[in-house]
């Protein structure tokens, strides 16, 4: 068996810091989709109040949420 060589502590932590700034894009753009879909349909039905935006960020904060968990665990 080969020896497998050692990543310097420099390299751990920019794949981390990759890893990491990925995973906020993916926040961001999670977030952004839900609120794009509760804009449209506010406009869809034209509504004075944002009632879907409102309701459509928080299921999107809570998708983004759940992502960063099960990346973690």
């Amino acid at each position: 068996m080969a020896k497998q060589p050692q990543k310097s502590k420099k390299q751990k932590q920019f794949d981390s810091y990759i890893k990491y700034s990925g995973l906020a894009f993916q926040m961001l753009a999670t977030i952004g989709i839900f609120v794009f879909i509760g804009y449209k349909l506010d406009e869809w039905y034209d509504k004075t109040t944002p009632v879907n935006l409102i309701i459509f960020s928080l299921i999107g904060i809570g998708v983004s949420l759940y992502q960063v968990i099960r990346e973690f665990v």
